[in-house]
């Protein structure tokens, strides 16, 4: 397992725990262009990036330091 830990989900559908994982990355920032890479992949039915992420929210773990970042 690497490092960060991306999770991401709708907030009106969360699908809970591991259901919502995107995937584990080595570095910070590679996780945050996995979000939005994920926001702009997601098949919601929000039809701009604004308005998913008004409807979403993801978090990003950092398993070295047992926190969220």
């Amino acid at each position: 397992m690497k490092r960060f830990l991306l999770f991401y989900g709708d907030i009106h559908y969360p699908s809970g725990g591991m259901k919502d994982f995107v995937g584990d990355y080595d570095t910070k920032e590679d996780a945050l262009n996995a979000i939005t890479e994920t926001v702009n992949t997601d098949k919601s039915y929000y039809d701009t990036e604004e308005k998913k992420w008004e409807n979403s929210w993801a978090h990003i773990y950092d398993t070295k330091n047992r926190k969220e970042v």
